[in-house]
């Protein structure tokens, strides 16, 4: 964490500071999609999907007179541009949150730590005065 010069912080200064530490946490854990989320996203993601080609029927040929497709170059498939669903950007919103919640409740932990060290320090100096 940084070093802060906290001997003009009164205690009011660090449990404000330690409230709006921990309602940040609080919206990132909470797992919650917001509007703006949503609408930052949507349209965001795509991902490629091969299909057979409908031309030449997979590679097949069946409907062709030639063994020549111009549509796939005789791949026999095609790439179509899928979007992702927005419900499936929620379900992976959700779990790569899952998976940061150690990390999290670890930065947590350090802050608090921090805090009350900012406070300990606080003390002594209002004590020394």
């Amino acid at each position: 964490m940084s070093d802060l010069d906290i001997s003009d912080w009164s205690y009011e200064d660090i449990i404000e500071q330690q409230q709006a530490e921990i309602n940040k946490l609080q919206k990132v854990v909470s797992g919650e999609t917001t509007n703006k989320m949503k609408a930052d996203c949507i349209g965001e993601f795509y991902e490629d999907i091969e299909t057979d080609c409908p031309d030449c029927d997979g590679g097949s040929y069946q409907d062709l007179e030639t063994d020549q497709c111009g549509t796939c170059d005789n791949t026999g498939f095609l790439n179509r541009k899928v979007m992702i669903q927005w419900t499936t950007c929620k379900e992976i919103y959700r779990a790569m949150l899952k998976s940061s919640m150690t990390d999290l409740q670890s930065k947590k932990r350090e802050s608090t730590l921090e805090i009350n060290a900012r406070a300990l320090a606080l003390t002594e100096l209002s004590n020394d005065s």
